[in-house]
């Protein structure tokens, strides 16, 4: 068996222990105390580190998939705070906005929300979105119905729905 030395540090073939060089041995005390302390620390620092951006974001779509908007709504929000330069921060924040919108019937929340990303994100964040939290900024509080733009949509929607029943009945 090889035993090499390194400092306070002895390696008998693949193993690592701790030297104590008075009594020119192993000190297997020390070696297993340093072990349990270095498990411990490892599992604890484990458990106790936060979810990073895309485990929030997940989490956040889970709850709005669930239709628990408050939390999606708070998670979002999480998002943007603990990763302001993230790669989905401008959409969490977006989708802040959104849920207050048209989930929660918050306009106030909502407005504030997309102000934010507006102000944080117009210039980085996808052009679809910026278009989308000024037009919803534009409309905040307003039904579909009062809203002119989408009058021609609604009438389409309402067209293809209506053909699309009547393909069904006559099948």
């Amino acid at each position: 068996m090889t035993k090499i030395f390194h400092g306070d540090i002895a390696y008998f073939g693949t193993r690592r222990y701790i030297w104590d060089a008075e009594n020119n041995k192993v000190d297997k005390m020390k070696t297993l105390v340093t072990v349990a302390a270095l498990t411990i620390l490892i599992a604890i620092v484990g458990c106790s580190s936060k979810p990073g951006h895309e485990e929030l974001f997940q989490q956040a779509e889970a709850f709005q998939k669930a239709q628990e908007f408050e939390k999606a709504a708070e998670t979002y929000s999480k998002i943007v705070e603990a990763f302001p330069e993230g790669e989905k921060s401008d959409e969490a924040l977006f989708m802040v906005g959104f849920i207050y919108a048209n989930e929660l019937n918050d306009t106030t929340k909502a407005r504030s929300a997309y102000k934010s990303f507006l102000d944080k994100y117009s210039a980085t964040a996808d052009s679809g979105m910026v278009q989308s939290a000024l037009f919803e900024m534009q409309y905040l509080g307003k039904e579909i119905n009062e809203i002119d733009q989408l009058q021609d949509v609604i009438k389409t929607s309402d067209t293809e729905a209506a053909t699309k029943a009547e393909a069904l009945e006559t099948h």
